[in-house]
């Protein structure tokens, strides 16, 4: 039966058209977001202290971007995944959510949108909400694409294809982990922040570990008013912060803080109390000249979250002291990757050893200038090429562009070796021209020939280089290499994990399309990219002239010291338990991978000679002394093979002469 009750029908109409009434997202939350898991179910959300100002900033009209630079287990993930639930159910919206890698983008997917919709243990209020019919012209939905019945949209996109977010407008905008991003199109967050410009509230999220000073989360940290958590102390209600440096790391109090007022031990039980009477401040002191500014007042907020401020059983005071003996152990032992660890993901701030801070282009131009430790050479009124300490010389060419690009040429590096694979920047320059064009080549002939100028008078020419095989110009330099084998070797490099600095030599052929087609034709050596930058990182963290110690001359510019090591070691996982070496965008390195094939040379020239007595051998045919390094054998003098021809029988007379016994 038909209701025909004018005044109920208004009712319901009015009722569908009413505007919701204004909720904070803290509010929503506390009420409608459950932490959901395909695994453990559904549980109820409770928001701790420190998270509140978290759930208020996607509401605030003052605040446009949150930001927030952590430890990990302080529940950012959880407050991501909230963000997309109020804004997919509450203020219905079209969401991106950016992740490192495209592998990343598949597992958030799959772990965590998914398990939002789902009927069994879902949100309640998304329940039934993803739409999954097929509509004509209408995108279907897909892991990084995901349309809700009520008109919201969920986009995932990934920072090392960002191409994926053109021509698309997006609100919220939540960026996660920005230090790991590795983009071939510069500033990832710049470039999507756009993707919001006409939108008349946009609201970002910048939140993530932080990995090296001046990285990615740290300048987006830097954008903002910088807040930092100040704590009562329980005993003495001085506020301060929770400072890795009062934590007492040894004795009776192990795993407490010491107050810095009344300096009174506080136990990690006191952590709740605190916590509930704590609050948020802007200390004075700080840089603020990079802060986004409307009207003079900072629209970005930017909160540090500090050691020992998680509930997590893992961020337990006494675990972060035990944690951190272990990464001093190994740091003591040369092994530094846990001390980065625990700085990153367990106190939450960037860092870099005091050797690797001195590896960037400034810090190797100041070891250039230490004539006291052989560098700077040659020395003024001196006209020579190479130390006395050199006794081998090797090159690395990498080969850029190709076909009428921009910026195409070969990039020359020539290094000296000495015992112990001591080194000796020797020239670097670059040769203009289309790498495919034979008069490039012909150039790099003219210096494959020259004689260069010892200290001691006397000259050296080069024993073998390698070549960047790959890219637009694989042809010529296959070409160019197939020819001179003697002297020229086509190297190329490999990303595989587990792979040595250099592999055996593999015959391959190229054809004009510079593509590998048969296993016939000149040998390419695959050189492992993480293991051969491993190896430049050590070579150059040696301090003291010696073995493997690297030495700078009048030849090694600012543009190659900032080209040599420009890498920097990034986790592959939002779990941290894998890293590799990225360069960093804006970043170039031509003089680290010269470099690193001039090493692979060496390396290939040493198979040929008996590791204990090569380089003793070397300075006897230089007619040279060279320094014996721990371990070597000093080969014996050569002396004269005498063949006994016993297949014809010796010569000696005696009774003591063999007999030809192929005769008898």
């Amino acid at each position: 039966m038909i209701d025909r009750n004018i005044r109920k029908m208004a009712k319901r109409l009015a009722a569908m058209v009413k505007p919701k009434p204004f909720m904070t997202m803290l509010e929503y939350s506390n009420t409608h977001y459950y932490v959901t898991s395909a695994t453990d179910g559904r549980q109820k959300w409770r928001t701790r202290p420190y998270q509140e100002d978290w759930f208020l900033a996607p509401t605030d009209p003052e605040v446009e971007c949150m930001v927030c630079q952590k430890p990990s287990r302080v529940g950012w993930s959880e407050y991501v995944k909230a963000v997309i639930v109020f804004f997919s159910d509450w203020r219905r919206s079209k969401i991106m959510l950016v992740q490192p890698t495209d592998s990343e983008v598949q597992k958030y997917s799959t772990e965590d949108i998914d398990s939002m919709f789902d009927d069994n243990h879902g949100i309640p209020r998304l329940k039934g909400q993803l739409n999954n019919k097929k509509t004509k012209g209408a995108l279907k939905n897909s892991y990084d694409f995901k349309q809700l019945v009520n008109g919201a949209l969920i986009h995932l996109v990934s920072a090392a294809t960002p191409r994926s977010g053109r021509r698309v407008e997006r609100s919220p905008i939540l960026f996660e982990e920005p230090a790991t991003y590795d983009s071939p199109e510069g500033d990832t967050i710049g470039n999507l922040f756009q993707r919001a410009g006409n939108i008349w509230d946009p609201f970002f999220t910048i939140g993530g570990t932080p990995i090296y000073p001046n990285d990615y989360m740290e300048q987006a940290f830097k954008k903002g008013d910088q807040q930092y958590r100040y704590y009562p102390c329980p005993h003495c209600n001085h506020y301060q912060q929770l400072r890795w440096e009062n934590f007492i790391k040894d004795g009776p109090d192990e795993g407490r803080i010491r107050c810095e007022h009344c300096e009174t031990p506080i136990d990690y039980s006191n952590l709740y109390s605190m916590d509930k009477a704590a609050g948020w401040a802007c200390p004075l002191g700080l840089d603020r000249s990079k802060q986004v500014l409307r009207n003079g007042v900072p629209i970005w907020r930017s909160q540090q979250v500090g050691p020992g401020m998680s509930y997590h059983r893992a961020a337990m005071w006494p675990e972060l002291v035990a944690r951190h003996r272990v990464a001093l152990e190994q740091m003591k032992m040369g092994n530094v990757a846990p001390m980065q660890t625990f700085h990153n993901t367990d106190l939450g701030v960037p860092w870099a050893d005091e050797i690797t801070s001195k590896l960037t282009g400034d810090g190797l131009a100041e070891r250039r200038k230490n004539a006291g430790f052989g560098n700077g050479y040659p020395w003024d009124g001196e006209e020579w090429d190479i130390p006395t300490g050199v006794l081998l010389l090797t090159d690395g060419v990498d080969v850029q562009g190709g076909g009428g690009t921009v910026g195409e040429r070969l990039v020359y590096t020539l290094w000296g070796w000495g015992a112990g694979e001591e080194g000796w920047h020797i020239a670097h320059f670059e040769i203009e021209g289309d790498p495919q064009q034979p008069e490039v080549w012909e150039q790099l002939d003219v210096m494959s020939e020259k004689r260069w100028r010892r200290q001691d008078g006397g000259e050296m020419r080069v024993t073998l280089g390698c070549v960047d095989h790959g890219g637009r110009a694989s042809k010529a330099v296959a070409d160019f290499c197939a020819t001179r084998s003697s002297r020229w070797l086509a190297t190329k490099g490999s990303g595989f994990k587990g792979l040595p600095i250099v592999e055996r030599g593999k015959a391959v052929a190229v054809n004009k399309k510079n593509q590998m087609m048969t296993k016939r034709g000149p040998k390419i050596y695959i050189i492992g990219y993480g293991a051969s930058v491993d190896h430049i990182r050590t070579m150059l963290r040696v301090e003291q002239p010696g073995p493997r110690y690297l030495h700078f001359g009048k030849a090694s510019t600012d543009q190659f010291l900032r080209e040599l090591f420009p890498w920097v070691y990034v986790p592959k996982n939002r779990a941290r338990t894998e890293y590799h070496w990225i360069l960093p965008p804006g970043s170039q390195d031509e003089g680290g991978d010269c470099t690193r094939m001039a090493y692979v040379a060496l390396l290939l020239v040493s198979r040929r000679y008996s590791a204990g007595t090569m380089w003793a051998q070397l300075a006897r045919t230089l007619g040279s002394q060279a320094p014996v390094v721990k371990g070597e054998v000093v080969a014996p003098p050569a002396r004269t093979s005498q063949r006994s021809g016993w297949l014809k029988g010796s010569s000696t007379s005696g009774p003591d002469r063999r007999k030809g016994w192929l005769k008898r």
